[in-house]
């Protein structure tokens, strides 16, 4: 079922920049594909970890719509978790979605990404409908907090700004101590939903890459490579318009796998999201 609503949906401006294409769909199904490209990846042809997470959250925010509402209105996540399995070398991705059970205002959705017949990462969500009255539109004084995030010192760290993913996305790195990080995501418009504000799957691949990067600032030296292993993330309330600040603290290290906690305040300062991080720590 489909109407001029739904179809919007797929001109997110931030799901077209990253070339997300619908295959099929339905109320209880749904299929989506991402050809590989460059400014989707970590810059040695590997793909970002939060293109992935933001790939399975179109999936199950499309299908959420259809199956609560029959494309009426937008669902909002509200926890995801993902496994990932494997690392996608420049090859598309294509995420499935399917409808566990829906229980009136809420869907439970699994998602598998795939590439090729390797399964990259395993997804599990919960989306609900917003409730009656609610508002993504910020206030005078947000604003002015909003631009001020926008129009921070932005760190130079050439590690951290040549990830293309971090570079197409806009992220600026603005505080940078031991064991934290603070990362800022504009309201650009390649950043957008169909609302006009920052789209979940960019609030997911922030928190990731805030996560990812606060373990750094404790390794001595910065070298070797690393890898998100496992992702948890929560979303207590509709994303206000304006830019989102992330910010991550590592809260344990044991070998080389490490745990960061990740907390999104949106353009009110108003916590809107949280989550954890787990990467994982190899040597070149």
């Amino acid at each position: 079922m489909s109407n001029e609503r739904d179809r919007g949906l797929v001109q997110a401006s931030y799901e077209q920049d990253l070339g997300i294409v619908e295959v099929a769909g339905s109320e209880q199904h749904i299929l989506l594909s991402l050809p590989y490209a460059e400014h989707n990846s970590l810059g040695f042809g590997r793909v970002h970890g939060g293109v992935l997470l933001s790939l399975a959250q179109v999936a199950a925010r499309r299908l959420a719509r259809r199956a609560l509402s029959g494309g009426a209105a937008a669902a909002v996540p509200v926890a995801t978790s993902i496994s990932y399995l494997s690392a996608v070398a420049e090859a598309e991705l294509r995420a499935e979605a399917r409808v566990l059970r829906k229980a009136r205002d809420l869907v439970f959705i699994e998602t598998s990404l795939r590439a090729g017949d390797q399964l990259a990462a395993s997804v599990q969500s919960v989306l609900s409908l917003p409730p009656a009255g609610a508002t993504t539109e910020a206030t005078g004084s947000a604003r002015a907090t909003s631009e001020a995030d926008e129009h921070a010192v932005r760190l130079e760290i050439p590690e951290f700004s040549a990830v293309p993913y971090v570079r197409r996305r806009q992220f600026g790195l603005t505080r940078l101590d031991a064991g934290h990080v603070d990362v800022v995501a504009p309201a650009s418009p390649n950043n957008l939903d169909e609302d006009g504000v920052i789209h979940a799957g960019v609030v997911f691949g922030l928190m990731d890459v805030a996560g990812s990067t606060s373990p750094w600032t404790l390794i001595q030296g910065g070298v070797g490579r690393g890898a998100t292993i496992f992702a948890e993330a929560r979303v207590y309330a509709p994303i206000a318009a304006g830019s989102l600040r992330a910010s991550a603290t590592v809260q344990q290290q044991s070998n080389q796998i490490w745990w960061s906690g990740v907390e999104v305040t949106d353009s009110r300062g108003q916590r809107c999201a949280g989550g954890i991080v787990v990467y994982r720590v190899s040597a070149r």
